[in-house]
């Protein structure tokens, strides 16, 4: 047995320019400018949405299918004080950002207040 025979090393391979694209979505809605994006293996929803008293408090919920990383994933924005009673003027802006672990072509689908904002896969460069 020859002790001076070299061990082989692995080549390394290199990482797929797909994984590490930046894909976006912008979603306009009623209360403002939301952006979904995903780029290695991360989505993520945010922006600002206006409020119409200070009372209102966005908050996002998120369901994803089983599987990891999901395949299936939904944001669910709503007013987490719907119903209280406040002063009427206007309240700032509030910004919103939830990130989870997706597959590069999941399904997204952003709801606002109960109407959608957005559904399907996101595409390159938009």
């Amino acid at each position: 047995e020859d002790i001076n025979t070299p061990i082989p090393t692995p080549t390394p391979r290199p990482a797929s320019s797909q994984s590490l694209q930046l894909m976006s979505r912008t979603i306009e809605t009623p209360k403002g400018i939301l952006t979904l994006m995903y780029k290695e293996g991360i989505a993520t929803l945010e922006g600002e949405l206006m409020r119409s008293t200070p009372c209102v408090n966005w908050q996002v919920t998120m369901t994803s299918t089983k599987d990891f990383p999901p395949s299936m994933v939904e944001f669910n924005i709503a007013d987490k004080n719907k119903g209280q009673i406040c002063i009427q003027v206007l309240g700032e802006p509030q910004h919103i950002s939830v990130k989870t672990a997706a597959v590069q072509n999941a399904h997204y689908t952003v709801t606002l207040e109960g109407e959608k904002m957005f559904e399907g896969r996101l595409s390159e460069g938009k």
